[in-house]
């Protein structure tokens, strides 16, 4: 019976591997293969979205998903192509809007999926034609991801919505302190990372992405722990 279940665990696993390698191949496909990362953006968003929420109500939610998906398509984009500082800015004010009204509930850890996703699309710009069918992907992506997102959260019913997330943004509060680290923090680590002429800079903003979350004592021991690690890598590379 034990080995049953293993059977059945790793079917599930490979299913799920060959699900995604082919929900990515055929964006490739679509929209070409400078496009790829969009196919991972958006599978990354029908995956956790299909069962988080915004923990605000479903109809202003399945809202803001699409605002946020009008972000990742254009302010990485533009981003590139203005002054670093100007770029930081831009950052700044996408990722305030992902923190502040898809973050309500910090312990869903939606900023690795928003975040996460802005920043692949940063780092994989493209311009000209493959832009514009960058545009037409993400795009798709949207209106699949508020699809699934609406069918399967229709029925939960919450009373805050996008007024209620706005008062509730307090400096006195742990979360909004939180999420003001996560806002400035992010862009001007990848600021930073740039002047450095560091390839592939947005690898060091989703670093910090990752190290900065909600709890104080978890974020130090994450911070320890990436500094040992980063270092025993260093040495081992």
């Amino acid at each position: 019976e034990k080995a049953y279940h293993m059977l059945v665990y790793l079917v599930k696993i490979a299913l799920t591997m060959i699900f995604c390698f082919g929900f990515v191949t055929v964006f490739s496909i679509l929209f070409g293969n400078e496009n790829s990362i969009v196919g991972v953006v958006v599978l990354l968003c029908l995956m956790v979205f299909r069962n988080a929420d915004f923990g605000i109500h479903t109809g202003q939610s399945t809202i803001l998903l699409v605002l946020f998906f009008v972000i990742m398509a254009v302010f990485p984009h533009l981003a590139n192509h203005v002054s670093p500082v100007c770029g930081m800015l831009l950052n700044i004010a996408a990722l305030a809007v992902f923190i502040i009204f898809g973050c309500h509930n910090p312990f869903m850890f939606n900023q690795s999926t928003l975040v996460l996703g802005y920043l692949l699309l940063y780092g994989y710009d493209v311009s000209g034609d493959s832009y514009r069918m960058r545009l037409l992907a993400m795009a798709v992506g949207a209106l699949l991801s508020c699809l699934v997102f609406y069918r399967n959260h229709k029925s939960r019913t919450y009373e805050t919505g996008i007024k209620g997330v706005l008062q509730a943004f307090d400096l006195a509060s742990s979360r909004t302190n939180w999420q003001l680290c996560q806002i400035i923090c992010v862009p001007m680590v990848l600021f930073l990372a740039e002047l450095c002429k560091m390839p592939r800079a947005m690898w060091a903003g989703i670093a910090a992405m990752s190290a900065i979350v909600p709890l104080m004592a978890d974020m130090q021991a994450r911070v320890k722990n990436r500094i040992i690690g980063n270092v025993a890598g260093g040495l081992c590379f």
